[in-house]
Formats: C-alpha cells, structure tokens, sequence
C-alpha cells in the first residue's frame, strides 16, 4: 500500500469520528435542557400540577327523579292551606320568610309548642316544622311572601328528603298505616302518593298479632291494590327514597328557634 493510500484512510478515519461526535452532541443538549426544566422553580413562581387521576365529586343529596315521581309532580293536587294571621281575612303576605315564621311562633303563643328548621325543596329559604299538640302537626313553607301549610295528624313518623323535595307522613288509624309522600311546588304542598296498609280484614282477632298490633296482609296505593310488601315498598321508594331521608324533629323551644332564625 502506497504512503499515500495511508494518510488518506487516516484522514477519512478521523472525520468520521468528528462526525459522530457531532452527531452525539443534540442528544447531550437536549438532556441537559430536560434536566434544567425539572429543576425547582424560583420561589414565588406559580406552579401548575397536573393531577393524575380524575376528581369524581360526590352529590350528597342529590336524587334521580323517578318518571312516576315526575309524572306526580305535574299532575299532583295541592293540600296545602294558606296561612291566614290574625286580623287579616284572605292569605296574608309578609316581606320575608324570617318575618313570616315569626309571626306564626308568635300568633302560637305556646311554650310547649317545639320546631324545627327543615330543607325540603331545592331552594335556601328552610321550612318551618312544629308539632301543634292536639291539632297535630304542620310544616310552613315560604314563597313569594306567602306561607302555605301542610297539616298533618298526629303522625307515627315524619321523613324527608333533605332538598330532594320529597316528604312522607306515615300515620296509623286503628289497624291501618297510611303513607303520603308530599312535594312543594310553586310555594304549595302538592300530594304525590297515598298508600294504605292494613289487615285484609280489620276485624277478625287473627289479624293481630300477641302484642296486639296488626298483621298487615292488604296493600294499596293510590286506590290501587298491591300484592305484597315488597312489591309496595318498591313502588312507593319511586316517589320517596328511604335512604337519602332523614326524620323530622321538633328540639327547639320558641325563642331558641327564633335565635336561630336570626342567625340566617
């Protein structure tokens, strides 16, 4: 091989080193730009984090509206009563709802008397729960400056649905449970659903059981006969969900209620 051949393959050796080096070179830039973006930022800079997993947020109260509820809802009768104060001789009308449930713990006049602030429907303004003594029991709600009543009897058990606009008033009357699932609409109670309860015959002595409480063996809902407990319980949660409820209770004497409805 000639000298020339020599250097020649020498040189062509070494440019290709240099090549390569050159080429290596982007790969040593880029990390090193990587590795000064994930260095801490200055302090008093902004920092954005990026979660990895999705935030799921939980609606406590929030129901899903059976198409019979719905159904109800638009068609229901209204059962509620205006609230009339003294003096006045047609619906009296206030400037708020804290005037309004003032008036009537007033108009009550009653030590005995004990309330409760309840949210039935969606809105923030809570309705008035008290239980009347002999007259039974009523929840006012406010709307619009009106006052509209439900009165209840002496119930066994009064449930709702915390903003779910949903309330049952269970009662018993001799042998028979009765069941009535309320709403408020446009400021009046509205009745969803009635059901019954009851021996098939409320007579006979082997409709009781030892303890002399009824064998309940004859269901109803809105007039309509239903075979079995649980076929009854299935079609009414259609209107009132027993596991988003919470039970009325009247704790608060007159001025510790009227405390807290200043308060709000």
């Amino acid at each position: 091989m000639s000298l020339l051949s020599l250097i020649m393959g020498a040189s062509l050796i070494s440019c290709g080193k240099e090549t390569a080096e050159s080429v290596e070179e982007p790969e040593e830039q880029v990390t090193e730009s990587v590795e000064q973006e994930a260095e801490a930022p200055e302090e008093g800079s902004k920092v954005e984090f990026q979660e990895s997993e999705p935030i799921i947020e939980v609606l406590v109260n929030d129901s899903v509206k059976s198409e019979e509820y719905k159904a109800a809802f638009n068609s229901g009768k209204i059962v509620g009563a205006s609230y009339i104060k003294s003096g006045d001789s047609s619906a009296s009308k206030f400037d708020s709802w804290q005037e309004a449930y003032k008036t009537i713990i007033d108009e009550l006049g009653d030590s005995e008397v004990k309330y409760s602030l309840i949210y039935i429907d969606d809105d923030d303004i809570p309705e008035l729960a008290y239980d009347n003594n002999d007259a039974g029991r009523r929840i006012a709600t406010y709307y619009d400056g009106y006052v509209n009543l439900l009165m209840a009897e002496k119930v066994s058990e009064l449930d709702y649905i915390e903003k779910g606009n949903s309330l049952l008033y269970m009662v018993r009357k001799e042998s028979t449970y009765y069941d009535y699932v309320y709403a408020i609409k446009d400021g009046n109670w509205i009745e969803l659903v009635a059901g019954e309860r009851s021996p098939l015959d409320p007579w006979a002595e082997d409709s009781f059981d030892e303890a002399g409480e009824p064998i309940i063996s004859s269901w109803k809902l809105d007039g309509e006969e239903i075979s079995s407990q649980k076929d009854y319980d299935e079609l009414r949660d259609k209107y009132f969900d027993f596991i988003l409820s919470k039970v009325v209770y009247e704790l608060e004497e007159p001025d510790a209620i009227i405390n807290e409805i200043d308060a709000l």
